[in-house]
């Protein structure tokens, strides 16, 4: 590993500039490979040369700063997630390219949004159940949630129900719940499969055009880019983990449900 810091932080110095930024893409990629066990000091510091070099080249670094981002959010540390998004957001939303402006406001406005629910921002997830009653996830506040946004035709979040259905009746009478957010486009398929997978938790639906499934705005106000993905709340509704599936999932869920609190991406004990 130090070989490869010192190789990428040599190289950045080349004074041909196409070798100097491999280089400087090389040092940043070593960099962000530590995020996992660094420090806030560190972390600001890899969010600052991810900023130096969107303003130099947006396109060539593009995908750094969506992937630092999502690491952040994995990590459970919200606030710089909200930091680096900020900051991207201010430099992309500026861009003569269209494309680019367009990623800068998804950046400073949808995925801030996101990372600040590890800050403790509230979810707002609402709408009509499929049962035809109003629904409102503070309705269940004083209970552990887990929100799964899936749908019929995604292998994934079918595996995942059988794990969603075996916390929830191992749970479900001391105080947990899950809400189904659908993004199926076609609520004959979703209701065909209720009937022979009888689900036990509330689902919301809301019906989209075929190819814009993520376009669901239960789903677009937070970003959401592939499923299933599930966010956990705590029983004061605060949000702690936007990642956790399978086996991380139940392990989550059986801290909070036996009074450990809970342990989020980056380590940290949660209550």
């Amino acid at each position: 590993m130090l070989f490869r810091s010192k190789f990428a932080s040599e190289l950045k110095s080349d004074p041909r500039s196409s070798l100097a930024e491999i280089g400087n893409a090389a040092y940043i990629d070593f960099r962000m490979s530590t995020i996992p066990t660094s420090g806030a000091k560190d972390r600001q510091q890899i969010v600052d040369l991810v900023v130096a070099a969107l303003q130099r080249k947006p396109r060539d670094y593009f995908q750094f700063a969506e992937g630092l981002g999502m690491m952040l959010e994995s990590l459970g540390d919200g606030e710089m997630a909200a930091i680096a998004y900020e900051k991207f957001g201010d430099i992309l939303s500026k861009n003569l390219d269209e494309n680019i402006r367009a990623a800068g406001d998804t950046f400073k406005n949808i995925s801030f949004r996101r990372a600040r629910l590890l800050c403790g921002d509230p979810l707002k997830i609402a709408g009509k159940a499929l049962d035809g009653k109003p629904f409102d996830v503070n309705q269940y506040k004083g209970k552990v949630v887990v929100i799964d946004y899936w749908a019929t035709w995604c292998g994934p979040c079918r595996a995942e129900l059988k794990n969603l259905a075996a916390i929830y009746e191992k749970y479900h009478d001391r105080g947990f719940e899950i809400v189904g957010v659908s993004i199926d486009d076609n609520h004959d398929d979703l209701t065909n499969f209720l009937k022979e997978n009888k689900l036990p938790w509330k689902i919301i639906n809301s019906s989209v055009p075929k190819g814009k499934e993520f376009e669901h705005p239960l789903a677009d106000q937070y970003g959401i880019m592939g499923i299933p993905t599930l966010y956990v709340l705590n029983r004061e509704g605060k949000v702690i983990s936007l990642t956790a599936r399978g086996p991380q999932l139940t392990a989550l869920v059986d801290n909070l449900m036996t009074g450990q609190g809970g342990v989020n991406g980056a380590g940290q004990s949660v209550q």
